[in-house]
């Protein structure tokens, strides 16, 4: 029996983000950065486009 300090067995770019509890904390984070720098732009488009200010 082997104890795991890491989600993969190989070092990858997923254990950047930390071991156990934390590895879900940092990648929940990260999930919703990335939604808010992908949504961002779109709704400043599409208020450009409807003429909303």
């Amino acid at each position: 029996m082997s104890l795991r300090l890491s989600p993969t067995d190989n070092e990858t770019l997923l254990s950047f983000f930390g071991n156990g509890i934390w590895y879900y904390i940092n990648l929940e984070i990260v999930g919703i950065l990335v939604f808010i720098i992908t949504y961002w732009p779109m709704g400043r488009l599409l208020k450009r486009e409807n003429g909303i200010k």
